[in-house]
């Protein structure tokens, strides 16, 4: 029987002799399986971390990769372009967060 039948028994008045015993073992049942069900998405958890981490530190090895001065192929700036400072560029270690 199910916990929730047996807590009907209980509150029926029909219940056996051994209903508390069966109360217990249906409750610890149901707790063991609850935490090997946790036990089963902690790991799956890890595993995704994990495998977000590795995607992070690809991606931040492809970013780097770019070279900072651009694309050779644009066109050179001109003297009517605003100028930037290098102050205020981002770096890829503003763009990339780990938290």
């Amino acid at each position: 029987m199910t916990f929730e039948e047996l807590l009907a028994l209980l509150q029926g008045g029909e219940a056996p002799e051994t209903i508390y015993d069966d109360l217990s073992a249906s409750y610890n049942g149901m707790a063991e399986g609850s935490a090997a069900k946790v036990s089963q998405l902690e790991a799956a958890l890890e595993e995704a971390n994990q495998k977000l981490v590795a995607v992070m530190a690809h991606n931040y090895e492809l970013l780097t990769a770019v070279p900072a001065e651009g694309n050779p192929a644009d066109p050179a700036p001109s003297a009517d372009d605003d100028e930037i400072d290098d102050e205020d560029m981002a770096t890829f270690a503003d763009l990339i967060s780990y938290e």
